[in-house]
């Protein structure tokens, strides 16, 4: 079920155009603010270069 709610939120943040690009997204996270409620330290990454 978590599944089918997961999905349709996607859909849904496609219809309303809340969605970004892989460079935005980047940006984004190279900020720190994820989810807009946790910082991060300035080295940190989630993502492996």
């Amino acid at each position: 079920m978590k599944i089918l709610e997961g999905t349709a939120k996607g859909e849904q943040a496609i219809r309303e155009g809340r969605t970004m690009d892989m460079s935005q997204a980047k940006e984004k996270m190279s900020k720190g603010d994820f989810d807009g409620l946790h910082s991060y330290p300035a080295d940190f990454s989630f993502v492996r270069s």
